[in-house]
């Protein structure tokens, strides 16, 4: 990824339900400080690869638990259906992928690309590990689907992809959503979890809008709820 000197970045994964509860929030603050400084999306990568699980009915009983505390604190629809699909593995590399891949045709748009994702998954049910259901929503964007899929599947889209997954953890972010102000290769989290859009206004009018003093370890609300590399979804104490 070509980052710019100075951007927000917003590290989730489209696989995680607070993440995508956390879509309107994020779509204000593009639309408040888009033309101000650039608004980037990383994969953050949660249960990617080798840290995959089976959705069985623990992992489903598990993931109707939090996409209904998402649900109820957000506003946001989701489809209970696909939690009683069979033989799925939930693997979110394939979804982190994806929205790396079309980064390298429409990066404009990448952060729209991500939020229809999640929707075709968490409203829609929708296989977020199925390349057909990335090549359906990458031509809704007029892109050529044989060309996107064909770059999806390449080792090139592997490595990009696993490029994110490090720099996640090389700003120093463990669960998602987080936004993280990047400027001169120093990081401060400007919000960690779900975090109401005034929360970060705050944030950003005083501390990454005007020039501050403070490093990388200081700023930042309090951590909200989020889902979290080691143990999943999760509400933070006191949310």
């Amino acid at each position: 990824m070509n980052l710019p000197q100075e951007a927000v970045l917003y590290v989730g994964d489209p696989m995680c339900s607070w993440c995508y509860g956390f879509n309107p929030v994020l779509s204000k603050v593009e639309e408040v400080y888009g033309d101000q400084i650039p608004v980037k999306a990383v994969m953050g990568g949660l249960r990617p690869g080798e840290l995959a699980e089976p959705l069985d009915e623990k992992l489903s009983r598990f993931l109707r638990h939090h996409w209904k505390q998402v649900q109820e604190a957000t506003g946001q629809p989701f489809g209970y259906d696909f939690l009683e699909k069979e033989g799925f593995v939930y693997d979110t590399e394939p979804a982190c992928r994806a929205v790396v891949a079309f980064r390298n045709f429409l990066p404009s748009r990448e952060l729209a690309f991500f939020s229809d994702l999640q929707s075709s998954f968490y409203r829609d049910g929708k296989d977020p590990t199925d390349a057909r259901t990335f090549q359906e929503l990458a031509e809704s964007y007029d892109l050529d689907g044989q060309r996107y899929l064909e770059f999806f599947g390449s080792d090139e889209a592997r490595y990009q992809t696993s490029l994110d997954f490090q720099l996640g953890r090389a700003v120093g972010v463990t669960g998602f959503p987080a936004l993280v102000h990047l400027k001169d290769q120093r990081a401060m989290v400007i919000s960690y979890g779900y975090t109401p859009f005034l929360q970060i206004q705050e944030v950003m009018d005083t501390l990454v809008l005007k020039t501050s003093a403070t490093d990388g370890s200081q700023g930042g609300p309090e951590a909200g709820d989020a889902c979290d590399l080691d143990s999943g979804c999760q509400e933070s104490s006191g949310a």
